[in-house]
């Protein structure tokens, strides 16, 4: 998925997700992307919630820096643990959009990596 590499997360920038449709690349890879990034935003409410005692704590400056350096942080460590790690909520929606939209992946199988 080189092409898509560039692409922020739909948090980031709702404009990506109309660049990563009109984009030069296969149905397959836009279904994979968007699964990518649907995950991340699901795994970010995870950190969000795990991480707020720790940070909540760590840093003395009030509750508003808290709430800012803590979205940040669930951000990019949402980002990052999805582009490396699959908790199977992308594969499985990567399943459910090929099947609805009748997009074949060229690998055989179900998922696109």
């Amino acid at each position: 998925m080189d092409a898509i590499s560039g692409f922020t997360s739909i948090g980031g920038d709702p404009r990506e997700v109309s660049k990563l449709l009109t984009a030069n690349v296969s149905d397959e890879q836009k279904v994979a992307e968007l699964a990518r990034q649907f995950e991340s935003v699901f795994v970010r409410q995870f950190l969000d919630e795990a991480l707020a005692p720790m940070i909540d704590g760590a840093i003395e400056e009030g509750k508003s820096k808290n709430d800012i350096y803590r979205s940040f942080l669930t951000d990019a460590l949402a980002e990052k643990i999805t582009q490396k790690t699959d908790f199977g909520f992308s594969s499985a929606l990567q399943m459910q959009l090929q099947s609805k939209f009748n997009i074949k992946d060229g690998s055989g199988s179900n998922t696109v990596k």
